[in-house]
């Protein structure tokens, strides 16, 4: 027995910080084995009912390494249940909006499973949404919370026995990771670190019988315009309608090859706006609602009050998604409780993109504040957004000539 399952080994018997910080120092020191990071991972998964789904023809699904503004935890796992897979996704609250963050806000949805009502789902749907509890890895939901408490929250070892943890609880055969480079990102703040995490997340993954591929995305600059949970339903709802604007558009491009690189075989042809929505509404359905109940939800974000950020001076305009993160969970942070565990008090579409040019008095982005005061969250949301004159790549013209 190596030093480090000798400490996993005393994690499992007493979740403390103290053991947390005794693993940590140990990686930190000493570079662990791939076998070393399956081996927590199994520990993970085992600490809680662990399901085969063998009886199904295959499961898959997606998943992040964090970061605001991607909807792959969403958009992914539906083109997955198009192209045939059963999707048990196990999911935990994200930063601003994760997948679990964003389907709690349409009315009467279940995010919490037990083992029995998973299966009656998958029976009726094949695609199960819900929350990481008491019953699938709860090891997991404890060292996660213990590596927040030390400091020890980004360490991709970690990251990965975390993300694949809750894939073998749910008996997840291919798997997906869409990792997102960034310096807010888990898995590596340059693309080569994030490479090579990527490619141990797959090693990992083979030691453990899941099939994985992990796709690297820019995760500096936005993917998509419409950023919080309200706002992802928005984005969801343009899809089913197919008027996406052409960034969004390119988003589902995106969560379409991450569904269809996870998948691993020839995808003949793409499933529409309306296919989506015959799954989505389905998966509704199994969890307790319906698609009314989701139209609702979008109309209700729509009619609520939105403020303009407006620029201050021209330029080409540089947004800082790390800024936008924080400023959205922490106006969150303050609406939320044991009894409104996702609460969704504000969200930002923004109205031009990283790079772009704008001129004075040109808007940036709409807010949309619900019960805040908007003299107090416009400077911290303006700190977002800021324009240079030169944009460090190509100037927007070389020279000025006059007659």
């Amino acid at each position: 027995m190596s030093a480090f399952s000798a400490i996993v080994d005393e994690l499992v018997r007493t979740a403390s910080a103290r053991n947390t910080r005794k693993l940590t120092s140990l990686i930190l020191q000493n570079p662990i084995s791939d076998e070393d990071v399956a081996y927590l991972t199994t520990a993970l998964a085992r600490s809680g009912v662990v399901r085969d789904f063998s009886k199904f023809s295959c499961t898959a699904d997606v998943a992040s390494t964090g970061g605001p503004s991607s909807l792959s935890t969403i958009v992914s796992p539906l083109y997955l249940r198009a192209l045939g897979y059963y999707v048990p996704q196990l999911g935990v609250p994200g930063r601003p909006a994760g997948g679990i963050d964003v389907m709690a806000q349409i009315p009467r949805f279940q995010f919490r499973l037990d083992s029995k009502e998973l299966d009656r789902v998958l029976q009726r749907s094949g695609y199960a949404h819900f929350l990481a509890s008491e019953t699938f890895a709860p090891l997991d939901m404890k060292f996660f919370k213990l590596r927040q408490n030390v400091g020890a929250q980004a360490i991709p070892e970690f990251v990965i026995s975390s993300i694949l943890a809750k894939k073998l609880a749910v008996g997840v055969k291919k798997a997906g990771l869409e990792v997102r480079v960034a310096p807010h990102g888990n898995f590596g703040c340059t693309w080569e670190i994030a490479r090579e995490n990527a490619r141990r997340f797959c090693r990992v993954s083979k030691l453990l019988g899941v099939q994985s591929v992990a796709i690297l995305t820019d995760g500096r600059f936005p993917y998509q315009p419409y950023i919080g949970r309200g706002e992802a339903l928005i984005a969801l709802d343009q899809l089913f309608e197919d008027v996406a604007c052409p960034q969004l558009r390119g988003h589902f491009n995106l969560c379409f090859a991450l569904a269809a690189s996870t998948s691993n075989r020839r995808v003949e042809r793409r499933a529409s706006p309306k296919e989506l929505q015959n799954v989505f509404t389905r998966h509704l359905a199994a969890q307790g609602t319906d698609f009314t109940a989701f139209k609702r939800a979008v109309g209700k974000i729509k009619s609520q009050p939105h403020f303009p950020l407006v620029s201050k001076r021209e330029g080409f305009v540089r947004i800082n998604l790390d800024v936008l993160r924080d400023v959205l969970t922490d106006v969150q942070a303050k609406f939320s409780s044991a009894e409104i565990p996702f609460a969704d008090p504000c969200g930002i579409v923004l109205q031009t993109t990283h790079n772009s040019y704008v001129w004075k008095g040109d808007v940036l982005a709409e807010v949309r504040a619900v019960n805040s005061n908007w003299e107090e969250l416009e400077p911290k949301f303006m700190k977002a957004f800021s324009t240079v004159q030169d944009d460090g790549v190509q100037p927007a013209f070389k020279e000025v000539c006059h007659a």
